[in-house]
């Protein structure tokens, strides 16, 4: 899966005070709490990103090597495409 994008109903929040991470579906009513990486790449599929690039991007941040980084991505990625919220 090269690119991927998300439902036009699906929304991004971090929470500052304490420091939370959600992704929020309006068509479902339903909200999922992220982990800092997660939403980095949620964030980064809203900006058009491909996989690759999201993989770059993750693996330069966190300094984590790119087997892991992967693994990381095509985990998220199922994961948004069984809850329905990709297009």
């Amino acid at each position: 899966m090269k690119y991927i994008q998300l439902s036009s109903q699906v929304y991004l929040k971090h929470n500052e005070s304490s420091d939370s991470y959600y992704l929020f579906c309006l068509d479902s009513g339903r909200h999922y709490r992220l982990n800092e990486t997660g939403y980095d790449i949620v964030k980064l599929i809203q900006e058009g990103k491909g996989k690759s690039e999201i993989a770059k991007w993750i693996c330069k941040t966190y300094n984590i090597t790119i087997e892991s980084c992967e693994q990381d991505i095509d985990e998220l990625f199922r994961f948004l495409s069984e809850n329905n919220l990709l297009k």
